[in-house]
């Protein structure tokens, strides 16, 4: 955002993100925005129109899609864009991320955006 403030794991490299839409929503493409460090997350489980999701349940659960994360430069930042497979994800009321790594095996997993 416009504050500078980063969104970072706390323990390892796991991250899980639940976010909430207002009415449903067609979604075409994520872009993740992350520091040009080995932070940024790579293997990403997309989860849909799931009330709750735990660690335990993305690991156990078939995700929408899966993706390995291709960085590119811009400036003092990284971004990545995840294209969906858009006839899946065409009335989503709330998208889970399960980021289960990180590019560099880093201890923590961290963004500083998510459009």
């Amino acid at each position: 955002g416009a504050g500078g403030g980063l969104l970072e794991s706390d323990t390892d490299e796991e991250l899980l993100l639940n976010i909430p839409f207002r009415q449903n929503v067609k979604v075409y493409s994520i872009e993740i925005t992350a520091p040009n460090d080995g932070r940024k997350p790579n293997h990403i489980k997309i989860f849909t129109n799931l009330p709750t999701m735990s660690f335990e349940d993305c690991e156990g659960r078939n995700a929408i899609q899966e993706v390995e994360c291709s960085w590119v430069p811009a400036g003092d930042v990284h971004k990545a864009t995840i294209l969906t497979r858009f006839v899946r994800f065409q009335a989503v009321t709330s998208i889970h991320l399960y980021i289960s790594s990180n590019t560099e095996d880093s201890a923590t997993t961290c963004i500083s955006r998510l459009t």
